[in-house]
């Protein structure tokens, strides 16, 4: 693992922080989550967005399969698109 520093208006990075919070991601669980999604698509891939509906900050066990995920990149790198990639993460929630 390497350390990345980069400069950030005080305003967007407290709006940011507070949208992963409410998404359940922490700043740099995103940040990782969104490289990885460009190099492999060779673009910006995604789009995350607020779910302003109750109960929507993530669990746990969402937040531990998001972690296996990172930790075993290697093998979960053949994803094509955000759809198998949420796909593998319900898999790992289930115990699949």
């Amino acid at each position: 693992m390497t350390q990345v520093s980069m400069r950030v208006d005080e305003d967007i990075k407290v709006q940011a922080e507070a949208l992963f919070n409410d998404i359940g991601l922490t700043m740099t669980t995103a940040f990782n989550l969104f490289l990885r999604a460009a190099i492999r698509e060779q673009k910006i891939p995604f789009e995350l967005s607020r779910n302003t509906n109750a109960g929507a900050m993530a669990t746990v066990d969402e937040l531990q399969a998001i972690k296996e995920f990172e930790d075993n990149y290697e093998e979960n790198s053949k994803f094509v698109n955000v759809d198998d990639l949420k796909k593998r993460i319900n898999m790992m929630l289930e115990g699949v």
